[in-house]
């Protein structure tokens, strides 16, 4: 175990692999001279971790056993977790009608049911502290209900909903709890969510699968932020002395906050 004498921020943050938001975050809590744990499914998908100076550790989200024993390590180790940042999660681009129920439920395996483990393993050890930062990483996806993308949306509503709930459960033992509203962010995960669109080859939707993927090809230009600059901007506030409980970053995260206060009339304008 750490000595006690250590006041660096222990920082746990899944959903690690290069490429992505989690490898960019591990990076830039590192730069900030914080003790980081990265993890994500496949060790090897973390390279240029350890030569930042974070350790990395192999955990699949929806995997209980992988989950106690990554808290316990990491417990074991520095003696407490200061930070958990739930960003692990995959991406389904399909019509409705065409989704695959099995594929949908992995998807919310991983994006919901994964940090909600995660939290319960991790928050009651901030609690008995009495001090602590969960943050969830959300989306404008909930409040954009963009076609061919709502089983991610609705993902991300259900996660939502509960770090809002779970920010006030968590406040009479004094930790916080942020959902980071992200907008547009060129990753991998959308990258690859993109490379295969998954429609049945008698869909009804067949004739608008070649203009999908032309708005793809768009992508460089409507997905203008970096990881880098993206956890730049997160560290920044979940290092804050008063982290906020919701932080919007990214293209398109400003326009969806005001639209929230809209009729829900206005949702026809979001497509």
């Amino acid at each position: 175990m750490s000595s006690s004498a250590d006041t660096r921020k222990v920082v746990l943050i899944t959903g690690c692999s290069r490429g992505g938001i989690g490898h960019s975050l591990s990076r830039e809590f590192a730069k900030a001279n914080c003790i980081v744990y990265a993890t994500a499914r496949r060790v090897h998908a973390m390279a240029g971790l350890p030569e930042a100076g974070v350790r990395t550790l192999q955990l699949d989200v929806t995997n209980t056993e992988e989950i106690q024993s990554v808290v316990q390590t990491v417990i074991s180790e520095q003696g407490r977790i200061d930070v958990l940042v739930n960003i692990a999660g995959i991406c389904i681009c399909s019509p409705v009608l065409d989704q695959d129920l099995n594929e949908a439920r992995r998807l919310f395996d991983t994006n919901v049911w994964g940090a909600l483990a995660l939290t319960q393993a991790v928050a009651p050890h901030m609690c008995r502290r009495r001090s602590g930062c969960v943050v969830n990483l959300g989306s404008i996806s909930p409040l954009a209900f963009t076609p061919w993308h709502s089983t991610y949306g609705a993902s991300k509503a259900a996660l939502h909903h509960y770090t809002d709930s779970l920010r006030r459960e968590m406040a009479p033992f004094n930790v916080n709890v942020m959902l980071v509203i992200a907008g547009n962010i060129k990753s991998d995960m959308v990258r690859k969510s993109h490379e295969t669109i998954n429609i049945k080859s008698d869909s009804i939707y067949k004739p608008q699968e070649k203009y999908m993927h032309e708005l793809i090809g768009l992508e460089p230009y409507i997905y203008p932020m970096d990881t880098d600059t993206f956890a730049k901007k997160l560290a920044k506030k979940v290092l804050s002395s008063r982290p906020p409980y919701a932080f919007y970053t990214a293209r398109f995260s400003t326009l969806y906050w005001i639209l929230e206060f809209t009729p829900r009339s206005f949702s026809e304008v979001r497509l």
